[in-house]
């Protein structure tokens, strides 16, 4: 086999352990810039490990970030098929697209070499060779680069002109199941005033659907050029590297970009198709590298998100029954006051998860302590004391942040 898989031409295997059994997938050697590499699809990167393996790329930047849980999965720019190989792997089926004919015929040999039976290798434009089909999950990496240029296949695109970040995330809801979940990674610019979450939020209208928006890093115009126009990624001689770096930076002071963010997009269908209440949050997860439980997070967030939007009211979100998740963290600051200490602030986040924390009180603290699962919000409140109206809507409030935030699961109330 070593032979066989040696004599691949213009391409590289990468062999990924996943789950103890080889997952093999066909990349092309070298950067970028060379001749043909337009359409050559590229290697692995934390992101795309973290698709669905239980023991995700250690040490990676996002190595849990996207999530999936059997069902039927659709890879959207599949490039070397690894979302769409794992998902197999991990019991389900999978359908991978790619308007790169060369991509699919990579994925196909690492397929049977997988020996993986159940994914499919379709052929077209994003959504064009499912059209009228419906999945569970939706990953998709994009041409995500923000860049003037228009190049590279895995980077820029179709050479159509069209956004694809906008085209797959506007799409993602029609085929969809019901509570299934698509996850978009993405870069966008903006100002360094300009509310971060303001572009990524508007390239979709969900009816049906709830969204989450999670930055992940951010990085300044000249940093973001080099990392895409330097080694690894591509090798210029230095008169062209300058006239591309000019290039690029002309264009985000055009568009007023004085920082990138990068970060993931996720779409999640109702499980009842409600339309109405509250449908979008964002989370700043740029404190620290995320960890295997991020996943888990993001996903309990968006099923909160629903359960919120029918909760519109504090006596419907009063009757819901939270739990606190496995792996929930609390930091707590003391001060020393006479004779004892006094808890002056307190912070819960996930340990291993996203980085992201809501600071509360004491008393919301107390209320916290107290969410099993069976006790309503409204028997908490009156087990820890809390009452009067200030007290009661400040609780409310730090409780929905935590739901919003998945550092709750109130999904025992749909049980």
């Amino acid at each position: 086999m070593k032979t066989l898989l040696t004599s691949i031409a213009a391409g590289s295997l990468l062999a990924a352990l996943a789950a103890a059994q080889p997952h093999y997938t066909i990349t092309d050697l070298g950067t970028l810039g060379g001749p043909g590499t337009n359409s050559n699809p590229l290697g692995i990167n934390a992101f795309g490990w973290a698709a669905g393996s239980s023991n995700p790329a250690p040490n990676g930047p996002n190595h849990a970030f996207l999530w999936f849980g059997g069902g039927r999965l659709l890879d959207l720019g599949t490039g070397s098929g690894i979302h769409a190989l794992l998902a197999a792997r991990g019991g389900g089926s999978a359908v991978g697209a790619d308007i790169n004919a060369r991509a699919l015929r990579l994925a196909s040999i690492g397929q049977q070499l997988s020996d993986v039976d159940a994914v499919q290798w379709r052929e077209g434009s994003w959504y064009e060779p499912v059209a009228g089909e419906r999945f569970e999950r939706i990953i998709c990496v994009a041409p995500y680069v923000v860049s003037p240029d228009n190049e590279f296949t895995f980077r820029d695109g179709d050479r159509s002109g069209a956004d694809p970040l906008r085209a797959v995330a506007a799409g993602a809801t029609a085929h969809l199941a019901a509570g299934g979940c698509a996850q978009l990674m993405c870069c966008w610019g903006h100002g360094a005033e300009e509310d971060w979450r303001r572009a990524p939020m508007s390239w979709l209208a969900p009816r049906g659907a709830d969204v989450l928006l999670v930055r992940i890093e951010e990085a300044d115009p000249v940093r973001y050029a080099l990392a895409w126009n330097r080694p690894p990624m591509r090798t210029l001689a230095p008169a062209a590297h300058d006239r591309v770096m000019a290039r690029w930076l002309s264009y985000y002071a055009r568009e007023g970009y004085d920082r990138i963010s990068f970060g993931a997009l996720y779409v999640r269908r109702r499980t009842r198709g409600g339309r109405a209440g509250i449908s979008r949050t964002a989370l700043d997860a740029r404190e620290g590298v995320g960890g295997e439980r991020g996943g888990e997070q993001a996903g309990r967030a968006l099923a909160n998100l629903e359960l919120l939007a029918r909760a519109r009211d504090d006596e419907a979100l009063l009757a819901l029954t939270p739990a606190i998740p496995e792996g929930q963290r609390v930091e707590q600051r003391l001060q020393r006051d006479g004779q004892r200490y006094r808890l002056r602030w307190a912070r819960i986040a996930q340990a291993d998860g996203l980085q992201v924390g809501v600071d509360v009180s004491a008393r919301v603290l107390e209320v916290v302590y107290r969410l099993d699962g069976r006790r309503t919000l409204a028997q908490a409140l009156l087990d820890a004391g809390v009452s009067g109206r200030e007290r009661t809507e400040e609780t409310l409030h730090a409780v929905r942040e935590l739901l919003r935030a998945g550092l709750l699961d109130a999904r025992a109330a749909d049980r």
